[in-house]
This record gives structure tokens, C-alpha cells and sequence, in this order.
């Protein structure tokens, strides 16, 4: 890469770019799957719980729509608060830093070698593997709570089974696992940034074949629940 770019201290740049990247990446990392959990966790189990479902189910409403509607709700609450975030960083990094360039380059591991990537293309990686993984966990915390009905559990069974998920990519070092297990991407920036035995899109596929299976399950397990 020959664009002139000023060398940053990566970790402490006030450019607008190498800030954004900072802040997106604390996020996806540390406080995304936080935010996403306390967003959804009354999406059903509590309703269940409380039995105001029962409600629902003698209106004259299509079922499937209380999954979709519940779903997406969920999703643009999420996503309002991620716009936010970016928004907030955008205009703090304008008001606070300096123009920078997203054409700074981004050091990422392949196979052990050392390979170099624009912030650019480095967060549009990492914006697409995220919202998947947040598309994932959301329609697996939704198929949880139509099978267990409480509140906590549901909480417990689907924290229990995203760090189980994601474990097998450390203890399980088989070169194709990341084509058939959905929670390879359960930490975007390490998928992007550390591309030994895979590469960042390999569990794209299947995380979403994954989603959209437990969605028609969760739609099929609504029609079928009976008001007791």
C-alpha cells in the first residue's frame, strides 16, 4: 500500500477511521451480545411465563406473525442502537480528531503469515459478520424460549450454548470446521484478524442456514402450541 498515510499508534489514533475502528470493535467484542441479550430477553419467555401469551392465541391473529413481529422488533431495537453507536463515533471522531484515511492498513494473520488490509474493507467485514451473528442469536434465543418458557433458564441455556458453540473452535483444531459450525463467527474481529486454517466468510453459509432453520422451527412450534 503507497497512499502517504501518516504512521498512527494504532490503539490511541484520534483519526476518524482508526477511531471508528476502536469503538466498533469494543462493541462487537465486549458489549453487542450484552445489549442484544437484555433487548430480547423478554421477547417470549416472559410472555410465556406471565402467561399473557395466552392472550395472544385467542386473538384472531396468524401465529407466524408473533415470530416475525417479535423478531423484528428485537432486530430494530438492536440496530438502532448500533446505528447510534456508529453515529456517536462518526461525530466524535470529526469533532475531536482528524480526518484520517480509511485506506490505513489493518495487520491480519493468514496461515501465519502477516497480510495487510484497509480499515475500509476491515469494517465492512466485520459490520457483515456481525449483524449474521446478531441475526443467529436472536432467532436461537427465540427458539429457546418456545421450548423451555422461563425467563432465566432460556438466558442460562442460550449464554450455556453460544461459549460451548464457539469452544470447539479452540479445543477442535479440524481445518473444515468453520464450514459446519455456526459460532465460528461469535467474535468478529478475532475471525477477521487471526485467518489461520479458515478465512473470515467460511461460516457465513451455514450460520445462516442455521438461522433461518431454527426461525421455520420456531414458527412451526408457535401454530402447533395450544392455549391451556
Amino acid at each position: 500500500m503507497t497512499e502517504n498515510i501518516p504512521p498512527e499508534f494504532e490503539n490511541y489514533s484520534i483519526a476518524l477511521p482508526n477511531f471508528l475502528k476502536q469503538a466498533v470493535n469494543l462493541f462487537v467484542t465486549y458489549g453487542a451480545l450484552i445489549i442484544l441479550i437484555l433487548l430480547i430477553s423478554e421477547m417470549l419467555a416472559t410472555e410465556y411465563e406471565g402467561r399473557s401469551i395466552l392472550l395472544l392465541f385467542t386473538q384472531p391473529l396468524n401465529r407466524a406473525h408473533i415470530i416475525t413481529t417479535k423478531m423484528g422488533s428485537a432486530l430494530l431495537g438492536y440496530f438502532i442502537v448500533f446505528i447510534g453507536l456508529i453515529g456517536a463515533s462518526v461525530s466524535i471522531g470529526k469533532l475531536l480528531g482528524t480526518d484520517g484515511s480509511f485506506q490505513y492498513p489493518v495487520i491480519f494473520e493468514q496461515d501465519g503469515n502477516l497480510q495487510l488490509m484497509t480499515i475500509y474493507d476491515y469494517m465492512q467485514k466485520i459490520i457483515i459478520l456481525h449483524i449474521i451473528v446478531i441475526i443467529f442469536v436472536t432467532t436461537l434465543y427465540l427458539f429457546f424460549s418456545l421450548l423451555i418458557k422461563q425467563t432465566l433458564p432460556t438466558l442460562f441455556t442460550l449464554i450455556g450454548t453460544l461459549l460451548a458453540g464457539y469452544a470447539l473452535t479452540t479445543f477442535l483444531p479440524w481445518k473444515s470446521l468453520a464450514w459446519v459450525n455456526p459460532f465460528m463467527s461469535m467474535l468478529p474481529a478475532d475471525a477477521i484478524l487471526y485467518q489461520n486454517n479458515q478465512v473470515w466468510y467460511q461460516a457465513v453459509p451455514i450460520t445462516m442456514v442455521v438461522a433461518i432453520v431454527l426461525y421455520v422451527i420456531s414458527m412451526m412450534i408457535i401454530r402447533n402450541s395450544k392455549v391451556e
